[in-house]
């Protein structure tokens, strides 16, 4: 009941985040056919450490209409567990190939070596 008012023409403008995130995956939404773009053939989600599995689902199952997806993260720097946040969601896609970054161009390398 409480999910059937959320999405209906009586409801005044109280849709979370959350709600909206886990309708676009239980929808299985296609982001080509929601966007009048439809040229665009990849999907680049930056700061994917705070996605929560909702949402990694949902843009992660976007490679089957044709986009290529790319989750770019830290799990070091995960700031939104609070709200369900996991780093290991993104980091654990099936058929994903993982990349690293091994060298930054903010700062030098002795600061990287403090840092890690």
């Amino acid at each position: 009941i409480m999910w059937n008012y959320l999405f209906s023409p009586n409801n005044s403008g109280r849709l979370t985040f959350h709600a909206v995130s886990k309708r676009a995956q239980l929808g299985q939404y296609n982001l080509r056919k929601l966007n009048k773009n439809r040229n665009f053939t990849a999907l680049v989600v930056d700061e994917s450490q705070d996605l929560d599995e909702c949402q990694v689902d949902w843009l992660s199952n976007q490679r089957y209409y044709g986009l290529f997806v790319c989750f770019v993260g830290d799990a070091a720097q995960q700031i939104y567990s609070f709200r369900g946040g996991k780093a290991q969601k993104f980091m654990n896609v099936k058929g994903a190939t993982d990349l690293f970054l091994t060298r930054s161009f903010r700062f030098g390398d002795s600061i990287a070596r403090c840092a890690n």
